[in-house]
This record gives C-alpha cells, sequence and structure tokens, in this order.
C-alpha cells in the first residue's frame, strides 16, 4: 500500500502540468509535442520513479533528506534530457536548433531537481510515506 502511495504522490505534478504544457504547445503552433508517445508516460515515468526512491535510492544516495530527493529529481532529469534529446530528437518538435539542441541537458536535470525538491517532498509528506 505504500508503494502506490508513494506512485500517486509521483504522479500528481505531471499529470497536473502536462496538459498546460500540451495545450500551451498546440496555442504556440507547435502540436507535434503531442505527437511524441514519451511525453504521455511521463507521469507514469514519475511515479514509478518515486517508487524507485522510496524501495533503494534513499539508502543509496549520499546526504539529508532534502540532498537525496533533490539527487533523484536531478538523476531522473538527466535520463530524461538525454532520451528526449537523443533518443527521440524532441528538441526538434519544440523547435530548436543549432546548439540549443543540448539545453534540455542542462535544464531539465535542475528543473526535476528543484520539482522533486520543492513538489515531491511535500506531496511525500502529505500521502504519507515520508516517514517510511
Amino acid at each position: 500500500m505504500m508503494y502506490l502511495r508513494a506512485f500517486i504522490a509521483g504522479v500528481v505534478l505531471p499529470s497536473v502540468l502536462l496538459p498546460l504544457i500540451l495545450s500551451l504547445a498546440v496555442y504556440a503552433e507547435r502540436p507535434q509535442l503531442s505527437d511524441v508517445l514519451f511525453v504521455h508516460y511521463l507521469p507514469i515515468i514519475w511515479g514509478v520513479w518515486n517508487v524507485l526512491y522510496f524501495a533503494g535510492l534513499r539508502d543509496i544516495l549520499p546526504g539529508s533528506l532534502d540532498v537525496k530527493l533533490m539527487l533523484t529529481g536531478l538523476i531522473l532529469g538527466v535520463i530524461v534530457a538525454i532520451v528526449a534529446v537523443f533518443g527521440l530528437d524532441l528538441t526538434q518538435a519544440i523547435g530548436l536548433e543549432g546548439n540549443a539542441i543540448y539545453l534540455p541537458l542542462i535544464i531539465a536535470p535542475i528543473l526535476y531537481a528543484l520539482f522533486w525538491w520543492l513538489i515531491v517532498k511535500p506531496l511525500n509528506s502529505v500521502v504519507g510515506v515520508e516517514s517510511w
């Protein structure tokens, strides 16, 4: 039951933000972003990653709870950015060209680390898995 709670806490943020981001992409005349199947799996990936954090990552990662959560988000951000830039060529779908296609490799890990620290951590507390 605790893993289900951790999954739910991880799914909340991308499930709320993804429709907004896809709506903005359509408004900005870039609807091809919604054609990328990987984008629709992001909430599930976040939920599974939160479960993996509680299943073992928090015992492996060094530092305090805040540092562990930020490292967890940073690692996920690196993985997602690498897949998006090199595997799916998602940067063309959002209109990046030239050397700017590598920007997600820097920005995504930083944003993911901040999201995990500022949003997923409180959500974990709300669903009761933080004291696990």
